[in-house]
């Protein structure tokens, strides 16, 4: 009876270790270019990245119609005006940079 308990004592405790120097490795991109999950994922941030890019180019060629009629109004305004308006749009160039 002694034998038996040693032995499957002995068998359970180097069964046990024996899993423990085993590295596995997960290649993320295959599960990320391969799922379901993964590829829903993927179509869901490019559509948003997508929809941004094109809401920040508006916003930018808004800015670029802005900047050349205030060239143009440069010389039939003051100068404080044309400065005023150079100032607002610096602004909000400089909103759009943070956004």
């Amino acid at each position: 009876m002694k034998k038996l308990i040693l032995f499957t004592s002995l068998f359970l405790f180097n069964f046990s270790n024996s899993f423990a120097g085993d590295s596995y490795f997960i290649d993320f991109s295959k599960v990320l270019n391969k799922s379901k999950a993964g590829a829903q994922a993927q179509k869901n941030l490019k559509t948003k990245f997508e929809s941004e890019s094109k809401k920040f180019n508006k916003k930018e060629s808004d800015l670029k119609k802005e900047e050349i009629e205030i060239i143009a109004q440069k010389k039939t305004i003051t100068s404080e005006e044309y400065k005023k308006k150079v100032d607002l749009l610096r602004s909000k160039v400089a909103d759009l940079q943070k956004e």
